[in-house]
């Protein structure tokens, strides 16, 4: 074989392994961005459930404290008792 044909053989040979190389880093960061969208993706449904439970605790505590704010007071207090010990029966 002639040194021309020997330098582009090598040349050849070096530049597909870089190819190959350069190929498989992308290859690697393309499926991390992947993993990142997916991870997302798990992380903004987590957040919308989240944000169900958060709303749901609101509207139940709105309500116990509109109850609450419904209990009559003692005002005269002879029994000892500030609210009307009472009041949750009706």
């Amino acid at each position: 074989m002639s040194k021309y044909v020997e330098e582009l053989l090598r040349d050849f040979f070096e530049t597909r392994s870089h190819v190959f190389n350069e190929l498989e880093h992308w290859s690697r960061l393309c499926k991390q961005f992947g993993d990142w969208i997916e991870e997302g993706k798990q992380l903004r449904a987590s957040m919308i459930r989240q944000s169900a439970t958060i709303d749901e605790a609101l509207e139940h505590w709105t309500k116990v404290v509109e109850r609450l704010r419904e209990m009559p007071v003692d005002v005269d207090d002879d029994d000892g008792w500030l609210i009307d010990p009472d009041w949750w029966k009706s």
